[in-house]
């Protein structure tokens, strides 16, 4: 257990075990991993598991590393292929006093580790959370007009651009735990696709563990590169938060609420008007918010084009979320009262 009187300053390094589920990761894995094999904390502190699962050279990569890390990095096979239960086989095997979800496709700071190690040590925090900022190795103007949405407080809420420490009630991005606490929680719901993190973040809340957000854990995310796959990844998110929500009381971001709650009282008020008007002049004043924001977020560019992709980029997140929450609740509801089950991937 950690002995959370202590400090980094005073020689303590207690073990820390980053897991991930990783699938069809072959492209970014490799960034992700030199990235925790270059930590700023000392390597002999810091193990890696991962369960892996997919069909592409994902696991060529992470041979080679445990070839030349067995110990730093250990990789087993995840024959379902679903994230919760990879996430359950990894979690298994972890050792360390801190344990550290990840994904495979961001890459963390120099100094990931030793801050959560630092804020975990204080005793005033249980667990953490940190900042995520999207990237893309393209130049390709669609993967670059969607970080600019990304960028847009208007587009994503405001914790993303915090500059500071606060109290997280709700869940943020591959929070770090003290084990103790884990132990506690139990792991991974195996029952859901998606939202197995927003479950488990619930669980350990509700033992007791305080959890913060700090703006010294950063991550670079690779961002999606099309407006399709912007919408799908938007919707199935949106759809499985709620569903998770719906189904085991999971924590829900008040933020993920706002594009639902705010499209579904300007339709009902619409109908209950009689009035396609009220819902087009909406529709118009949204867009033209949509547009503004965009403009703030790319003034730099100067470019027209780029500034209405952004803002496009801004509105088909938005309408993502907005129809993947209705279709949630839908969902939800049906699979909490016994007659639908959810959907696999």
């Amino acid at each position: 257990m950690i002995d959370s009187t202590q400090d980094i300053a005073n020689q303590y390094f207690p073990v820390v075990s980053v897991f991930m589920a990783v699938r069809n990761e072959e492209k970014v894995i490799k960034d992700c991993l030199d990235s925790f094999l270059n930590q700023s904390y000392p390597k002999d502190k810091i193990e890696v598991v991962l369960a892996v699962s997919g069909n592409d050279g994902t696991r060529s990569t992470l041979e080679s590393y445990q070839s030349s890390q067995p110990t730093w990095l250990r990789m087993y096979e995840n024959p379902h292929g679903g994230i919760a239960q990879g996430l359950n086989i990894a979690l298994k095997k972890c050792k360390g006093d801190i344990v550290a979800l990840y994904i495979g496709h961001a890459i963390p700071s120099k100094t990931y580790i030793e801050n959560v190690v630092r804020i975990l040590l204080s005793g005033e925090w249980d667990m953490v959370c940190g900042r995520v900022v999207p990237w893309t190795p393209s130049r390709d103007l669609i993967p670059n007009t969607i970080i600019q949405a990304f960028s847009s407080r208007f587009a994503v809420g405001t914790n993303s651009f915090t500059r500071r420490k606060f109290k997280a009630d709700t869940i943020g991005h591959w929070h770090s735990v003290k084990r103790e606490y884990v132990d506690k929680a139990g792991f991974f719901n195996e029952s859901l696709v998606r939202g197995e993190d927003c479950d488990w973040y619930k669980r350990l809340i509700d033992t007791g563990a305080r959890s913060c957000f700090s703006p010294t854990i950063v991550s670079r995310y690779r961002t999606i590169e099309s407006f399709p796959l912007l919408f799908s990844k938007g919707f199935q998110n949106a759809r499985h938060r709620m569903i998770a929500s719906i189904r085991h009381n999971a924590c829900l971001n008040k933020r993920h609420t706002i594009p639902l709650f705010s499209g579904l009282g300007i339709v009902v008020y619409s109908i209950f008007r009689k009035s396609f008007s009220i819902f087009a002049k909406a529709a118009c004043i949204y867009t033209l918010i949509s547009f503004l924001a965009a403009y703030a977020a790319t003034i730099q560019k100067r470019s027209f084009a780029f500034t209405s992709l952004t803002a496009l980029s801004i509105i088909t997140y938005h309408t993502a979320h907005f129809l993947g929450s209705l279709a949630g609740i839908v969902n939800g509801l049906l699979i909490r009262f016994g007659s639908k089950q959810e959907d696999s991937e």
